[in-house]
């Protein structure tokens, strides 16, 4: 939505990783319509187990990414902190040791959905 701020965005980030959650791992997506832009990023759980250290190679407004222009961004999420500490990581086709998170496949996706 576009009138969503992107310190709400990390606000609701930082839900995800409260005291009484498990989430290991939170993907972001966020897309300006009227601007044509969009923004990508991961979050973990901060270090102090509280709270999301988000990470991003992507700026915020107003110099956010336009979904017309490759990003050249492959974001590497480790399995290892996906399945957590001492759990096995099932074996799975081409799954490697690193989610990958393609922005420009997303830009992709972004750009047939709203054309």
């Amino acid at each position: 939505m576009n009138n969503e701020s992107p310190q709400k965005l990390m606000d609701d980030a930082d839900r995800y990783f409260s005291p009484i959650t498990s989430t290991r791992v939170w993907i972001g997506v966020k897309v300006w319509l009227k601007d044509k832009k969009f923004w990508v990023g991961w979050a973990e759980r901060a270090a102090n187990g509280v709270g999301a250290t988000i990470h991003t190679t992507m700026q915020w407004p107003p110099n956010h990414h336009p979904w017309d222009t490759d990003v050249n961004t492959i974001y590497q999420i480790p399995m290892a902190l996906i399945y957590g500490p001492g759990i096995p990581i099932p074996p799975m086709a081409n799954s490697g040791a690193f989610l990958h998170i393609d922005t420009d496949m997303i830009r992709q996706e972004i750009v047939e959905c709203l054309m």
